[in-house]
């Protein structure tokens, strides 16, 4: 990742909620950038991300607020980021008789999310329909920069024109790499793995079914989020000996928890891209995964992974066994995911092209 500090490319980064530290570090590190995002998500933000470098972040009251501030600080920017619809969408108006560049990141299909978490009828149409508009809104005369072939067709859907596919994030293989187990489990069980926020959308309970059925196994649940409801489908299916919540950690330590399973287990209903898989990849173990929104580009079925439709119990169990039961099959897979990784989603290679992307456009 580069020091140096363009002095001629000022960035604005906008957002209503928050953002992955790595991608504020991205925008520090390179540019001289400004952060600008709702003052609601202050503690939870400072909490989760004291590791940010050189953050220079400005907190809005309201949108109202975030709308004022926006139109105040692009005086002196020449590039405009965006990050969730809402924020999109205010930096659209803003700047719509302003000569402005605007990037927007669509990291995922927000609708998607929203329609899978909103399970009231009138909120789901009428929320929806402006969440639509305000992503539109967003990818209007915008640099559209999308994670996935997934994201990128919903862009197109969306009205996007000027689109390029940069997976930003990518993978630190200087800490998701093989090394000896750090964490120690029950010896006598398999332990499955999962990492991902604790919420509708990842599909966890599915995987709970399936461990129901398997003997030997352990479940190893790692993210953020309310687990009420996983305990209590837990106590349903009368498998606590089988399950082991950790709850969130710190993003660095997850590596350790990855080379100390057998399988790791992406149920996910829904997914822009699922690093998640590729840092398991990384560190050298067989991945279960959804066929579902930018998986594919990671788990490619039979040669990188396995992949299975998602809310499938049956498929997940016998995936489940087929890498357990054949350990040709499974290195085969650790070698390929391994290669396709080391390949394709470097992080310093991919910061690099998105760092060149945002400076030529």
């Amino acid at each position: 990742m580069a020091s140096e500090i363009h002095p001629k490319l000022k960035t604005l980064f906008v957002t209503y909620g928050g953002a992955h530290y790595r991608l504020f570090n991205i925008l520090n590190n390179n540019f001289n950038n400004t952060a600008l995002m709702n003052k609601k998500f202050e503690q939870d933000f400072k909490k989760h991300f004291n590791y940010l470098k050189n953050s220079k972040i400005i907190f809005s009251k309201s949108k109202f607020d975030l709308f004022l501030k926006i139109k105040k600080i692009i005086k002196s920017k020449d590039l405009i980021i965006s990050n969730c619809p809402i924020s999109g969408a205010l930096v659209y108006f803003v700047t719509l008789f302003k000569k402005k560049k605007r990037v927007f990141m669509m990291c995922q299909d927000f609708y998607e999310y929203f329609e899978i978490s909103e399970k009231r009828f009138i909120r789901k149409l009428i929320y929806g329909t402006l969440l639509k508009l305000f992503i539109k809104l967003s990818c209007r005369n915008a640099l559209t920069i999308v994670l996935s072939e997934h994201i990128k067709n919903k862009a197109k859907s969306y009205g996007a024109k000027n689109i390029k596919k940069i997976p930003i994030y990518g993978i630190d293989m200087s800490i998701f790499k093989p090394k000896e187990k750090d964490l120690k489990f029950d010896l006598t069980k398999k332990i499955i793995l999962t990492t991902a926020r604790f919420s509708p959308e990842k599909g966890l309970k599915y995987i709970l079914e399936a461990v129901k059925e398997l003997d030997n196994i352990l479940l190893v649940m790692v993210g953020p989020g309310e687990n009420k409801e996983l305990k209590t489908t837990i106590e349903k299916f009368g498998i606590k000996n089988k399950v082991k919540i950790i709850g969130e950690v710190d993003p660095i330590k997850i590596a350790d928890y990855y080379n100390s399973c057998d399988i790791f287990v992406l149920p996910s209903l829904r997914e822009g891209l699922g690093f998640s898989s590729g840092e398991a990849m990384a560190c050298k173990k067989p991945v279960i995964a959804s066929n579902t929104g930018g998986i594919p580009d990671i788990v490619i079925h039979n040669q990188t992974g396995i992949l299975v439709e998602p809310k499938n119990v049956k498929q997940l169990k016998a995936a489940i066994l087929k890498l357990l039961n054949s350990k040709q099959f499974s290195q085969k897979l650790i070698e390929k995911g391994y290669k396709h990784i080391k390949n394709n989603y470097q992080e310093k290679e991919l910061t690099k092209k998105f760092v060149e992307t945002l400076e030529k456009f």
